[in-house]
C-alpha cells in the first residue's frame, strides 16, 4: 500500500508535460487554423457555384440562340402579329402545318412555341420549346425586345438571367439578326 502511495505522490509532483498556458495556446492556434480552413472552403464553394451557374447560363443562351437561328432560317410566310413575328417553319417545331411564334413565359422564364393558324389567327395553344431540365440553377430566358421582321431579316435579342434578375449571359448589344 505504501508503494502505491509513493508512486501516486511522485506522479502528482512531476514537472514534465504541458502547462495550462501551453495547452491554451495550442487550442487557440488549432481553432484559428480551423476557422481559416472553413472560410477557405466557403469561398471555394461559392466560387464553384458562381462558375457553374455562369457555364450553365452560357450553355442555355447558346442552346436557345442556336434553336431560334435554325427556326428563323427556315421561316416562310413571316408576318408581324400581336407584337411578335409569326411564321411557318420547315422544322419539326411547327406541327401539322401550323404557324408559330416564340414568346416568353413570364411566369417561369421559359421560351414558348405559340401556335397560329395558316391565316395568322391565334390558336391559344402553346408548348415549351425546351424541357424543364434545360433551365438549370433557376435560370430564365428573357427577350430584351420584341422579335421583329423587316427586309427578310428577323431580329431578336435575348438574355439569360438568374432568379434575382442579374444578367448572366447574353450579348451586350443584344440584337441578333437572321436572314430568312
Amino acid at each position: 500500500m505504501r508503494t502505491i502511495r509513493k508512486k501516486l505522490k511522485r506522479k502528482l509532483h512531476m514537472t514534465s508535460g504541458f502547462s495550462l498556458g501551453e495547452m491554451l495556446l495550442a487550442v487557440a492556434l488549432l481553432s484559428l487554423a480551423g476557422v481559416m480552413i472553413a472560410g477557405g472552403i466557403t469561398v471555394a464553394i461559392r466560387a464553384y457555384r458562381d462558375m457553374t451557374r455562369k457555364e450553365n447560363a452560357e450553355t442555355l443562351y447558346s442552346t436557345v440562340t442556336d434553336r431560334l437561328r435554325t427556326e428563323f432560317r427556315s421561316a416562310s410566310g413571316v408576318k408581324p402579329v400581336d407584337g411578335t413575328v409569326v411564321f411557318k417553319s420547315s422544322s419539326k417545331t411547327a406541327l401539322d402545318g401550323k404557324m408559330i411564334a416564340f414568346k416568353e413565359n413570364t411566369e417561369n422564364g421559359h421560351i414558348l412555341v405559340h401556335y397560329y393558324t395558316a391565316s395568322y389567327q391565334d390558336t391559344g395553344s402553346s408548348d415549351e420549346l425546351f424541357p424543364d431540365a434545360t433551365y438549370t440553377d433557376g435560370l430564365k430566358v428573357e427577350f430584351d425586345s420584341p422579335i421583329t421582321a423587316a427586309d427578310h431579316l428577323i431580329t431578336y435579342s435575348i438574355k439569360v438571367v438568374s432568379e434575382d434578375g442579374k444578367i448572366i449571359a447574353g450579348k451586350d448589344d443584344g440584337k441578333q439578326s437572321i436572314a430568312y
